[in-house]
Parts: C-alpha cells; structure tokens; sequence
C-alpha cells in the first residue's frame, strides 16, 4: 500500500472555470510546483488528480484536470493535498515539523456546547503548547489544543470537537 504525507490543503473555488486557492506548507512548495499530480483526500481515499495549471504570486491558484466548474470546485474544498512520501524531499518528514497538530489547519473547531467555532486558519507552536487559530465572527480567536481538552479528531469530515472551557471563545 503506497503511503502519503500531507503538503497542504484545498481552500475555496476560484472563478467559474473550475479553479481552487490552495495552501501548501512551505517545506513542500518547491515539490508541490514540479508535481504533475497530487492527491486529495475524498471519503477517505487519497484520489490522483492530475495538474493542468497553477498560478499566482502569494495566494497559489491550482486548476486541475477533469475540474472544469465552479460546482466540481467547490467538492473539493478544504480537502487536504498529499503526496507519495517517495517523493517528498528525503530530510523533510511531513508527520514531524515540530508541532503535534500541524494538520488541523483547515479543520473545523467545533465545542461541544458552543458547536462550530469556526476553522482553524494556523498553528501557532507556543512555549508550553500549541495553539490554533480560529477565525470566529471575523475575529481571531486563540484555542489551546491540549489533550485534554480534544475529544475526537475526524480526518475524513477534516473536524475537530473540543470541550473548551466556557467563555474562552469571548476573550
């Protein structure tokens, strides 16, 4: 069985041709820009798409064969990017960048009282913890992810729930 690391995730559709902003981890932009293909996760399964065209300075703009709409854009938004680990850079290991939760960027932070908080836009490694990043009623909002505070992590739905304590998404 072929095993993946992660170099990325899938943002929001761009235009009506089928075009998707991307984010990819700086480590891996350089292999990312040469890929001809890369894979997304979709129900669980990593599935091969083949790279027609990427574009832009700051925000990457990925168009990808057999992704000709806005609508077929949209099933593959925050979706994360993975490559063969064959062929990601040898002194680079994607499950290990020095933060424990760096692949919860793009995951929706969900509380168990509050429900959805909203997605978690960075990982901010702290002394004693790491923290994520949430955009909350356009605001940024600091969550610490601790172990205990996490109750599950769902890879597939890309979905956090946490069971923070109360008013710490008002401060």
């Amino acid at each position: 069985m072929m095993e993946f690391g992660q170099i990325g995730y899938t943002r929001r559709s761009h235009g009506i041709n089928g075009e998707i902003k991307v984010e990819i981890e700086e480590p891996f932009e350089e292999v990312f820009f040469e890929a001809e293909r890369i894979y997304l996760e979709i129900k669980g399964k990593k599935i091969p798409y083949f790279i027609k065209t990427v574009r832009g300075a700051g925000e990457i703009i990925l168009r990808l064969e057999d992704i000709n709409s806005r609508e077929e854009a949209i099933e593959i938004q925050s979706k994360g990017i993975f490559l063969p680990i064959n062929e990601l850079p040898k002194d680079i290991d994607p499950e290990d960048n020095g933060q424990e939760y760096y692949y919860l960027k793009g995951y929706l932070l969900t509380d168990l009282a509050e429900g959805a908080i909203g997605l978690i836009t960075e990982i901010l490694s702290m002394p004693h913890q790491e923290m994520a990043v949430v955009n909350h009623h356009n605001k940024e909002v600091l969550i610490p992810l601790n172990e205990e505070l996490i109750i599950t992590i769902d890879t597939t739905k890309r979905l956090i729930i946490m069971n923070l304590p109360e008013g710490l998404v008002q401060l």
